[in-house]
């Protein structure tokens, strides 16, 4: 991808090419079988977009059985050193070569790679603790800002940080880090400097920017900051519909988020519309017993609650009921909050509802 290398890890070690024994090395910086998943992945769950120059080395790793072995092959050759909690340090000659030797289009590739994979590394590591084969939360961000200042010469925790791509990804990760470590403040921060360059860098139309936009909105959401929300939001929906069109995947999180957001704001009416509209691409695009689409009827059916029209909230709570009923079973947990809603309104409505019943029917049916 970076290097000229052949296909094989083990061809690497030997090769006589010192920028892919140096890039391997870096990768065997973490903890491998993190690696070994942050390749395969993109393959199971990443859309064709986000792929990106994931998909040839994803397509080698995954057919590529002896990738443990030379990680520790490189650690009997004292290239690298491993850590107690299962994590490698970075060779000195890695920094090196990527100081002297990498442009700035492979430092940004590279970039990516390597803000991904901290990414999935975190998933496994619950916030400031250690776990099995994992960082805890800090120590992860403390990495990360490490890697993306070697790559972009930027320190992310500078204000104007934000001035190359490889800075860009590092800002939105941590941001996204300290986010589902509930430390929301600092997440703010980091959000609004990946926001600032990345307007600045990639243009307002750019995906990039427009993810950020949104992943700040939903952020503002959730701390009930909701002009904020609005705000972020409703650039990111405009963005991906005027880019990706009414049928994309984001297109629809987004204004299915903005519409949320103006009930909250007791602006009613157009959340209703929104959603209507949402419900309507989704059962067009995925079909009546999506899950999406099924969550996209359900915060329909609340926002008919906010209006007062409780008979048409009573009608959409209970089809999406009945749909979760028949896809997850009656005894899901999700099933079972949407019975919860449905019994509220119903009793507002001074209904009785026989609930089980109903449900394993339209489980049976």
């Amino acid at each position: 991808m970076i290097t000229d290398s052949p296909t094989s890890y083990n061809a690497l070690l030997t090769e006589t090419n010192p920028g892919s024994r140096a890039l391997l090395t870096l990768w065997a910086c973490f903890d491998y079988s993190s690696i070994r998943w942050g390749f395969i992945a993109p393959l199971h769950f990443m859309s064709e977009y986000e792929l990106g120059s994931f998909s040839d080395l994803a397509a080698v790793t995954a057919s590529e059985a002896a990738f443990d072995e030379a990680l520790q092959d490189l650690e009997l050759k004292k290239l690298v050193k491993r850590r107690d909690i299962g994590v490698y340090q970075m060779p000195d000659e890695v920094a090196q070569y990527i100081q002297s030797s990498l442009s700035e289009s492979q430092r940004a590739e590279l970039g990516f790679l390597v803000v991904t994979m901290f990414g999935l590394h975190a998933e496994r590591s619950h916030p400031d603790q250690h776990s099995q084969r994992g960082l805890p939360g800090n120590e992860i961000i403390s990495h990360l800002q490490s890697f993306c200042k070697l790559l972009s010469g930027e320190a992310l925790e500078d204000n104007e940080a934000g001035n190359t791509e490889v800075a860009l990804l590092g800002l939105s990760q941590i941001g996204e880090l300290l986010s589902r470590a509930n430390d929301l403040v600092q997440a703010e921060k980091f959000y609004l400097k990946a926001i600032r360059g990345s307007e600045c860098l990639l243009g307002p139309q750019n995906r990039q920017y427009l993810e950020r936009c949104f992943s700040l909105g939903t952020l503002y959401y959730d701390l009930r900051r909701l002009p904020q929300a609005e705000e972020f939001l409703l650039t990111a929906a405009r963005g991906y519909e005027a880019t990706s069109g009414s049928d994309d995947t984001k297109t629809q999180d987004a204004f299915d988020f903005l519409a949320m957001t103006y009930r909250d704001l007791e602006r009613v009416q157009d959340a209703v519309d929104i959603h209507i509209r949402m419900v309507e691409r989704r059962t067009a695009i995925l079909g009546p017993e999506n899950i999406d689409t099924l969550v996209s009827l359900h915060r329909l059916g609340m926002a008919y609650k906010a209006q007062g029209e409780l008979q048409r909230a009573e009608e959409t709570i209970r089809k999406t009921w009945q749909g979760f009923c028949k896809v997850l079973g009656p005894r899901h947990h999700a099933t079972l909050s949407i019975m919860a809603d449905l019994g509220k309104i119903t009793s507002e409505r001074g209904e009785l509802v026989p609930a089980e019943e109903s449900c394993n029917q339209a489980h049976q049916g």
